[in-house]
């Protein structure tokens, strides 16, 4: 968008983000907030729009493959676990999951084959917040690889979650903290 001021001819281009298109399959990072240093949290990840065959919806036919790549700060979160949750890609198999030897920096791939069209939670990450983790937001920034359905590449929007540490925190504001809990 080009703004221009009458008066004294002031040009300022606003660039807008774009936004998917209504219906576009979304693959989201869930946010934490009222993170202390140690605390281990668990991070959901969902899935929307996959298939379900309503108007708003561009991909009719569900996924059979699905490649994600979590990357973050592992001077900060250090990935322990996964953990497949069944509401989103309840009929996919989990088949390479991520692994705590590439931290900062990791890999999942699910598959099926058949089309799998369901939405919701399916995969929790469990992470520990460093004992020294200063205050502040923490990216966890997802990439997705590929989304097919057999050879035909879904479009698919990914939206990254952010860690909020607070080393005096708030109390927590979520259901994903467990202290000192074993999982």
């Amino acid at each position: 968008i080009v703004h221009t001021c009458g008066s004294c001819s002031y040009t300022q281009i606003e660039v807008l983000e774009k936004l998917p298109a209504e219906g576009t399959t979304t693959i989201t990072v869930g946010s934490l907030t009222g993170v202390k240093p140690g605390d281990t949290i668990m991070v959901p990840v969902s899935i929307a729009n996959n298939g379900d065959d309503d108007e708003w919806n561009d991909n009719g036919t569900g996924l059979t493959g699905l490649t994600l790549n979590f990357k973050y700060d592992p001077t900060v979160l250090t990935y322990k676990a996964a953990q497949q949750v069944r509401e989103g890609l309840a009929n996919m198999a989990m088949t390479r999951p991520g692994s705590a030897a590439t931290q900062g920096d990791i890999p999942f791939v699910f598959d099926n084959t058949d089309p799998d069209n369901t939405d919701g939670k399916f995969l929790n990450l469990r992470f520990v917040v460093a004992s020294t983790a200063p205050d502040g937001d923490y990216a966890i920034d997802l990439t997705v690889v590929t989304a097919k359905n057999n050879n035909v590449v879904i479009p698919t929007v990914a939206e990254d979650g952010i860690v909020t540490v607070y080393a005096l925190g708030d109390k927590p504001t979520n259901d994903y903290i467990f202290r000192r809990q074993k999982y």
